[in-house]
């Protein structure tokens, strides 16, 4: 299942949240992993992963949403959960979300295909659950570049960067790769070479983590890197 636990500010289990501190979407006995989650403006928190059938079968994204109190929210998807296919036949994994102050949903992941084992793909959920088909090509945002999306961030009139590892500048491994969609959801083709700037930090492998966005606009990335002679 997707877990959230709240503890309070004293570190103590919320015992007035969710069902003794739990809140838990259950994906009907599929294989479930929550990888990342973001509070809503209005005190929920939605949460995104994987989920598959297990035996080998293709992984899908999976959204759920809870309200303030720990409970399904049974006005998005189908009482509180969405499992959606982007493409059929790939493998796909949600790492990244952001709650728009509407309450749209913005999904970062990759997807495994046939050749391209980190096709970069960006979703946009309506506060319904629906695919939000007003954003990109039919709800879905991507780049001709393959970078593995890992997280982004949102500014406040709606462009998205995306961080993740794009194959290496030179050395080895793979490098930072931060990329920039406008808020329809297309690249940014004013930011580094058509919507992506690739960083190679010391010709090793490098791989972007988390991304945040400072007030004045500058963005603050961290991950890990290989220096040589050893990762940190």
């Amino acid at each position: 299942d997707f877990a959230v636990l709240r503890l309070t500010a004293g570190g103590q289990v919320d015992t007035g949240y969710g069902t003794g501190g739990w809140a838990r979407a259950n994906w009907a006995d599929k294989y479930a992993a929550a990888t990342a989650g973001r509070l809503a403006p209005d005190g929920g928190i939605v949460i995104v992963g994987r989920v598959g059938d297990g035996g080998g079968g293709y992984a899908d994204v999976g959204v759920a949403r809870f309200t303030a109190g720990g409970v399904l929210d049974v006005a998005f998807g189908n009482n509180g959960i969405v499992r959606g296919t982007l493409t059929p036949n790939d493998d796909e994994f949600a790492r990244g979300v952001v709650v728009q102050s509407d309450g749209k949903v913005v999904v970062v992941g990759w997807k495994s295909t046939d050749t391209v084992d980190k096709a970069l793909w960006l979703a946009r959920y309506n506060a319904d659950g629906q695919l939000d088909t007003s954003f990109g090509t039919g709800g879905l945002a991507a780049l001709a570049t393959p970078i593995r999306g890992r997280a982004l961030a949102m500014r406040s009139d709606g462009v998205v960067y995306v961080t993740g590892l794009v194959d290496p500048v030179s050395g080895v491994g793979g490098d930072f790769g931060i990329a920039r969609f406008t808020a329809s959801g297309q690249p940014d083709p004013t930011f580094g070479k058509d919507g992506l700037l690739a960083l190679d930090l010391f010709g090793g492998s490098d791989e972007p983590g988390a991304v945040l966005l400072q007030p004045d606009g500058r963005l603050v990335v961290a991950g890990t890197a290989y220096n040589g002679n050893t990762s940190g």
